[in-house]
């Protein structure tokens, strides 16, 4: 059983729900942005995205609704957007600092440790709404036997290889998410598995204690057994790819750790190199690229090939769409506004 549940937009000028779709109320709210960003004018978060507050209030209300089906189980997707561009935090005297405000290219002797504190406001300030939604389970008599996953789609850049924000490179700053996992019955919990887990292995993962196969084109696997037990020791690479704003990269790491990014180079918003190796287990942050030294040359035309072979199953294994499915104007803005369009897609 799955339910979806809508947030109402955020609304400005005293307009209708109705007219957020309208072409020149976004022009307007991103005209209030940009002379906003200079008169110091405060970071109103609900324009971009609702906070965390607010889709937990939602979800309750949908739970205290009478419409959660008896004696049956139900899968809920409930999307946090904090922490995400633009970074604020509820005590923040600067309101927020994000893309559309800032630009690509901030100052970062300026500039970053402010955002980093404003980020890392974000994540205390999700940290306590999560424990709140928790003890919400709780008193509803939902949470010990739920599978819960609390997982990210990327991470923020604070200029650690050049860049900010995020959508620009494949570097750990972006592909390194949390990933949790609570157990039905609150099995092994403290436990921790340091080995490779991908956001490809979830939807598998969620199947399987549902008592359901995968689909048949799912390239992931459930990350635990019949028994609970971890079953992650047999991945041995984890791929992510990019193709944003004219930067296309392809990165594959494996499980002894040793990470490769290839770029398209020569693009217009970073100079990355065509290829780098990073050696995770010495080189966490990716300062030390080793795609020229001849010592790993072996490792570094494994990898390279790991990449082709899995582009090619990917295309040879794609499934047709079954209808052409065409963004609107108004959707278009939206996901714009938070940095996900380029006019370089097409769309």
């Amino acid at each position: 059983y799955v339910e979806y549940v809508d947030l109402k937009p955020s609304l400005l000028f005293g307009a209708s729900e109705s007219a957020a779709k309208l072409s020149m109320y976004e022009v307007l709210r991103l005209l209030r942005e940009k002379v906003g960003a200079k008169v110091g004018m405060k970071v109103k978060i609900s324009e971009y995205y609702q906070p965390a507050e607010s889709v937990k209030e939602t979800i309750f209300d949908w739970l205290d609704s009478g419409n959660v089906p008896e004696d049956n189980p139900f899968f809920l997707f409930t999307h946090f957007m904090d922490p995400h561009d633009p970074y604020t935090a509820p005590e923040s005297k600067d309101g927020g600092y994000g893309r559309k405000r800032m630009g690509d290219n901030p100052d970062p002797e300026i500039w970053r440790e402010k955002f980093q504190d404003a980020y890392i406001g974000e994540i205390e300030y999700l940290d306590i709404e999560l424990g709140k939604f928790f003890d919400g389970l709780k008193e509803r008599g939902l949470y010990d036997d739920a599978l819960i996953i609390l997982t990210a789609d990327h991470g923020e850049e604070f200029c650690e290889h050049g860049g900010w924000w995020h959508g620009q490179t494949l570097y750990n700053e972006q592909t390194h998410v949390p990933f949790m996992v609570k157990l039905p019955g609150n099995q092994r919990a403290g436990e921790r598995n340091d080995l490779l887990a991908r956001n490809l292995d979830i939807a598998p993962t969620v199947l399987h204690f549902a008592g359901l196969e995968k689909g048949e084109m799912m390239q992931g696997q459930s990350l635990f057994d019949d028994a609970g037990m971890d079953t992650n020791f047999t991945i041995s690479f984890a791929y992510a790819e990019n193709n944003f704003e004219g930067i296309v990269l392809q990165a594959v790491q494996n499980a002894h750790g040793f990470k490769f990014i290839r770029s398209n180079g020569g693009n217009a918003k970073r100079e990355l190199p065509a290829k780098a190796l990073y050696d995770l287990n010495v080189d966490a942050l990716e300062q030390d690229n080793k795609a020229d030294q001849a010592d790993v040359s072996t490792m570094q035309e494994q990898l390279d090939s790991t990449i082709d072979q899995y582009l090619q199953i990917c295309e040879e294994g794609a499934v047709e769409p079954a209808a052409a499915a065409e963004l609107t104007p108004e959707m278009q803005e939206q996901l714009e506004s938070l940095g996900y369009l380029g006019d370089d897609l097409g769309l």
